[in-house]
């Protein structure tokens, strides 16, 4: 929705200056008075401004989150229903989002007498404060015994920590400690561990004495699935937005719970805790899908770069730690059942913690956003006309042909109730391209048709002498007719209701010109006025068929434009692997400082690839092109 700030910005800046000038124009034509003039003018300012537009906006906006609300989705913000419609990367954290987040103790390899284990257990249970799922499960599993403490003071706790993975508890020299196993154990960690990861997280109790951890006990904890996940990560999948599972547990036991979901690439993994630059972050980023030992700060890291890769990222996540990464992502999702602070940051948020509920956002985003286009691209259309209008009435005194209460009749036909009617239908296409870029682009053959015709009337009309009222009267006909010959193609595919408001809006401007003529200032042509008007008519129509030949012509590269701006071959920013992630795009766009270092091979290995635009400075250009020719690359190369 910035695009529309942006245009109501720019209206709003320029439309002072341009009335001015427009008046001293409108007082300079022949026969004009100053009411004349103040009129022509007032016309002109109402047609640049797509008046309602706004409007009719936050009403789509406000309709989606009352009919999000029926799914049990609050909606925090209103723009990010934009957001998640654009989302090509979904960032899920595991635990309470595609698991339910109640922990289960399945199993226990002992190392330890029971009655030790039990001991230790108990005393854990009672002095640590953690609300964890997993805390929650062993304070279950250990309530028929209870701690034998009577004071807290004599125990030195330390709690769970992102940093350390594991919490504390000590008395005189001896310490307890429970956490991930290979954080306590580090290199000392049995290998026969590493199964037991693969279908469990897998809790490690140690007993510390004199500098050197004894095992105690392994837990095996097992969370239940969502129902709905599969289902929903399927959804994402067909849409092609790319998944990344996110935790902080062990990534062998986040990959067995991608499988159990049928995650696509469930068995690429990292280990978040081994990457130690940006670089390294980035090349894990584009080749794995699930990433473990994540902490808070790392979580955030792993947004930003998607961000920077120029990715529209979303993320769920219920807790305390994944705040970070919630305030940083596009559009941020919680569960009702999480954290206050996770909530609080989040643009969405699940009331019922169902996970299912995802498509039915996504599909509500792309119903407002592809309708709000469609709707736009009308106001848009009026906006631009008039503007070239004024613009070549600036420098020719004509008088603007159109008058108020006209516009009143064209707008209400052929934008505003048609508008209201079309941005309110369901539309499940996907959104591609930028909005304002897909609204200007529908729009400019209309309005050039009917600039166009516009200016031949005023041409036509004043060669050949027609009254005001017959140029004024020819210019509202040809533009409304062009107009709903521009509805007419917004409707197909015709359904009932579409069909029923073309009609309307076509009878309605019949009746008016013919029962309510002298009402709207409109005349009957003279036989002179009537040729010059259907020739121009035709004409008008031919063009605005000509216009739209072009745009579908060129429809797939509008859509299939993605830019993604790369920054420096010779600092190794690019790689192979961003090469197989950048391959869904058409265009690049390749800022390339050369020294002698460069290395261009890796651009061979593009698949997709239509055209490139490589950025150079003048010194350089003609040892680029030898060496970018001499390569023969299957792809159009621009060096610019």
């Amino acid at each position: 929705m910035e695009s529309l700030d942006k245009i109501i910005k720019y209206i709003s800046i320029v439309i002072v200056p341009v009335g001015i000038l427009l008046f001293i124009n409108q007082m300079g034509v022949k026969d004009n008075n100053i009411t004349s003039a103040v009129i022509n003018t007032v016309a002109a300012l109402i047609g640049m401004i797509p008046d309602g537009l706004v409007l009719l906006t936050s009403t789509v906006l406000a309709v989606s989150v009352i009919r999000l609300g029926k799914y049990n989705v609050l909606v925090q913000e209103l723009y990010c229903i934009e957001t998640l419609a654009r989302t090509d990367v979904l960032c899920l954290d595991k635990t309470g989002t595609i698991t339910e987040g109640i922990m289960e103790v399945k199993d226990i390899i002992k190392e330890a007498s029971t009655d030790d284990i039990n001991t230790v257990m108990s005393d854990m249970c009672y002095l640590l404060d953690d609300i964890s799922p997993t805390m929650e499960a062993l304070r279950k599993y250990y309530e028929k015994n209870k701690s034998k403490i009577k004071n807290k003071k004599e125990w030195k706790i330390s709690p769970f920590s992102s940093e350390t993975k594991y919490s504390s508890i000590k008395k005189d020299n001896v310490m307890y400690h429970l956490g991930a196993p290979d954080f306590i154990m580090k290199e000392k960690c049995p290998k026969e561990y590493d199964k037991y990861s693969k279908e469990h997280r897998t809790l490690l109790l140690a007993k510390e004495k004199n500098g050197q951890n004894e095992i105690m006990a392994l837990f095996l904890l097992q969370d239940k699935i969502r129902k709905e996940a599969k289902s929903t990560l399927e959804y994402f999948k067909k849409e092609n937005v790319d998944i990344k599972i996110i935790s902080g547990d062990n990534p062998i036991t986040v990959s067995q719970i991608g499988k159990r979901v049928g995650l696509d690439n469930y068995d690429k993994y990292v280990d978040l805790s081994k990457i130690n630059s940006d670089k390294e972050l980035k090349e894990a980023l584009i080749n794995n899908t699930i990433f473990g030992r994540v902490k808070p700060e790392e979580k955030r890291k792993i947004v930003i770069m998607l961000k920077k890769l120029g990715h529209t990222v979303a993320m769920t996540g219920d807790g305390v730690n994944d705040v970070l990464a919630l305030k940083e992502a596009d559009c941020s999702i919680a569960m009702i059942n999480g954290s206050d602070a996770a909530r609080n940051v989040s643009q969405i948020v699940l009331m019922d913690s169902n996970f299912d509920s995802m498509p039915k956002v996504v599909l509500e985003g792309r119903r407002t956003i592809n309708n709000i286009q469609r709707s736009a691209s009308l106001f848009l259309t009026k906006t631009i006309y008039t503007s070239l209008m004024v613009i070549f009435l600036l420098f020719f005194h004509f008088m603007y042909p159109f008058r108020p209460i006209e516009l009143t009749l064209m707008n209400f036909v052929t934008i505003g109730a048609p508008a209201l009617v079309l941005a309110l239908e369901p539309n499940n296409d996907r959104v591609k391209g930028g909005f304002l870029v897909n609204v200007v682009a529908n729009a400019l053959p209309t309005a050039l048709a009917v600039f166009i015709s516009l200016v031949a009337i005023i041409i036509v009309g004043n060669t050949y002498h027609f009254t005001p009222d017959e140029m004024s009267t020819m210019a509202v006909l040809v533009t409304t007719i062009i107009m709903l010959i521009y509805q007419a193609k917004l409707c197909i595919p015709f359904n009932a209701i579409r069909t029923a408001m073309y009609t309307v809006m076509c009878l309605m401007f019949s009746i008016a010109i013919v029962f309510f003529r002298d009402f709207f200032m409109m005349t009957l042509l003279s036989v002179k006025a009537l040729i010059a008007f259907i020739i121009i008519l035709t004409v008008g129509i031919l063009l605005w068929f000509f216009f739209n030949k072009i745009l579908n012509k060129n429809k797939e590269k509008l859509d299939d434009f993605s830019c993604i701006r790369i920054i420096s071959l010779n600092e190794n920013f690019l790689s192979f692997s961003d090469i197989a992630y950048f391959n869904d795009a058409k265009y690049l766009i390749v800022n390339v400082p050369i020294d002698s270092n460069t290395d261009f091979s890796i651009l061979d290995e593009l698949d997709s690839v239509k055209e490139m635009y490589l950025f150079v400075g003048d010194d350089d250009r003609m040892a680029v092109k030898q060496q970018v020719e001499a390569m023969q690359l299957p792809y159009t190369v621009n060096i610019t």
